[in-house]
Order: C-alpha cells, then structure tokens, then sequence
C-alpha cells in the first residue's frame, strides 16, 4: 500500500466495549502483526459531552482535511460519522453496521429516532466512499434494496473472534469466580442466565424481565453494558423493583471478566428484534455457552442452527419453553457443540484476509 498506511477512525473511547468498537479492533491489530501501519484515532471526550460534539464537527474534519493525505486509506468505523467524506484526502472506506429504517412510529426513545434520522442524512455519502464494507450478507442485502450502494459493490467481512475456546462440555469453574465478579454469593446456586449489550428499544432487554418473573425464583439474570440509552434503565429498574426480580447489572468489566461470566453461566439469552451482525451470542458460543436468541435481522444468517431460536420475540411463554428445554442434558450439549462450530466461521484468521485484500487494492 501506498503512501503511510491507514488512519482508522473510531468513535468515543468510552464506548470501546460496544459490538461496534470491537469489530474494528481486532483487525487493527491483526494488520499490524501482518506488517500495516495502523494509526487508530480515538474520540477522547465522553460520549454525551459537548466537547466531544465539538471534536467529531469541526476539529476531526480539520484534523482529516489536512493530514488524510499522507495516508494511504482512511477507515470510518460506523456510518454514523460518514459525514466526514468530504474532508478525506485518501482512498475512503466506510464500515456499515446498521441498515435498519427507523421512524417516529417505533416503540422507541425519541433520542434513538434524532440517531436515525441524522444517519438519513449521511446516507448521500455512502455512494462516495471508495469502498463500503458491511458487517452481514442481510445488512449489504438492506442497503442494496434501499438503494443506498450500488449493486455488486459492497463487501462482506464478518464480525472476528479470538476467544478462548471450551475444551470440553464438562468444564467448569470455581463457583468464587462468579461470586467475585458479581460481588456476591447469593446467586451461586441459581441458574445464571447472561445478557450482553445496551438497553436501546431494540435490544428488547425488557422482555427479559418478564421472562424472568415467570421462570421464578430459581434464575437470576446478568446484564453486562451500558444502558446507552438512560430513559431505557430507569424503566428497567423500575420494572426490577416493583417485581423484586434479581437481576445484577454489571455496567463495565475486563475482557478476563467477561469471558469467565460466559464460561461460568448457564444460558445465553439474546432476544434483539434487529441486529446488523449480533457480536455477543458469537463470543458465548466460543465459551461453550448455549445460546437462546431471536433470528431477527442477520441473527438467522450468523447463528444458523446453533442455537435454540425462538420466532415471536415479544412472546414470554416461548421464551420461558426455550429456557426449559435446555435443562435436557442431551440438548444442552448438543447446542454447546453446535455453537463452538458455528464460532469457527468468523475465526480472525478468516476474516483478517479480507481486508488486507480491500487494502491492497
């Protein structure tokens, strides 16, 4: 490649553990293990703040207007800062991870359709990258038929893992490791339900707590993240308060942390109604854990039948039978070992050839 390597741009560094964040950071550093110069350029202000406004509208499109050009490609990490187009001065690529429309008429947080409609905007630039990359077969698939690429001219490059894998379905460990995690032991001996993600509208995260009320008092559940949208917690909470659910809610922790909450849990429950790729149930299936998820957006494409599917994600009664059955052993590790095999197709190794392919062009 030409010139000084790439500038990949990302977003605010809180955000760091989100799905979006944790796409690009895995081939950035594989792409400097393979011999690329890679400058990663971070949003160092929080992410709610004004001086992070500031930064994204008017110093990173003068900071890209004049020293882009010494680079031989500029990656824009997600389509919600495609905006800065114009300021590039080097061969443009756009990583798209959302395709989804969005209105006013969806049960949603007015803050998430002022996010929509801004993306709408942008979507003129999308056209005038050099190249677009898209996370899923389904999302190329939304953006062609909404006439937002040209046909034919989108490349898929999954989501990448490089998580320890379960050597076998029998392992397991010390109960102290969740204890410490959760700083708690009254959950030991509950059978641990684990959710990753945000609280936005369409993670469905509240149709969780209903399940948990009917599966009674021998579950508990762990939501891992940031709620990114606050109007969403505080109804949550709520919800938790006025049922006396239990319900552990684990804002931030360590990549170690995490990957020991996949390993020592029971079930993973992912009930998104809309996922351009679906990041989390991948990493629980590296881990061994069985996974009950929808199939909504590309989560029919990325997990196959490697997981426990349920079809109505707003039915509790379907999500609560689904819990159920993976209480049979014989199904339990069935899944287990259709989910490790499912993880292998989106292995670093497979997916890294296809962006240095992209950036040798």
């Amino acid at each position: 490649m030409n010139r000084e390597g790439v500038l990949w741009i990302l977003g605010p560094k809180e955000y760091i553990n989100s799905g979006i964040a944790k796409y690009s950071l895995p081939f950035i550093d594989k792409l400097k293990d393979e011999g690329f110069y890679v400058k990663e350029k971070w949003i160092n202000y929080k992410a709610r703040s004004i001086k992070r406004y500031i930064y994204q509208f008017v110093v990173l499109p003068v900071y890209l207007f004049f020293l882009s050009k010494k680079y031989g490609a500029v990656v824009i990490y997600e389509e919600s800062l495609s905006f800065l187009c114009p300021f590039i001065r080097a061969r443009k690529i756009l990583i798209i991870h959302d395709a989804r429309k969005i209105s006013g008429n969806n049960k949603v947080a007015i803050v998430e359709v002022f996010k929509a409609a801004f993306n709408k905007l942008q979507h003129y630039y999308y056209n005038r990258y050099d190249h677009v990359v898209s996370v899923s077969e389904h999302t190329k698939v939304e953006l062609e038929k909404q006439g937002l690429v040209e046909p034919n001219t989108v490349n898929v490059i999954y989501n990448s893992f490089d998580m320890p894998k379960i050597f076998s379905i029998e392992k397991k460990l010390d109960k102290r490791l969740f204890e410490k995690i959760v700083d708690s032991g009254q959950y030991s001996n509950k059978i641990k339900l684990l959710y990753v993600g945000s609280e936005e509208s369409r993670k469905n995260f509240v149709t969780l707590l209903y399940v948990l009320e009917q599966l009674g008092e021998k579950y508990v559940l762990i939501k891992v993240g940031k709620p990114i949208i606050e109007k969403n917690r505080v109804k949550h909470a709520k919800i938790i308060e006025q049922k006396h659910l239990p319900v552990v809610f684990l804002e931030s922790i360590s990549e170690s942390d995490l990957i020991d909450l996949y390993y020592y849990s029971d079930i993973f429950l992912f009930p998104s109604t809309y996922e351009g790729f679906g990041r989390p149930p991948i990493e629980a299936q590296s881990c061994g854990l069985p996974v009950v998820s929808t199939d909504c957006g590309a989560l029919k494409e990325v997990l196959r039948e490697s997981a426990v599917i349920v079809k109505s994600p707003f039915s509790i009664d379907e999500w609560t039978s689904s819990i159920y059955k993976l209480q049979n052993d014989k199904l339990r590790n069935s899944f287990i070992n259709k989910g490790i095999e499912n993880a292998d197709r989106f292995t670093l190794d497979c997916q890294i050839t296809l962006w240095i392919r992209l950036l040798k062009l």
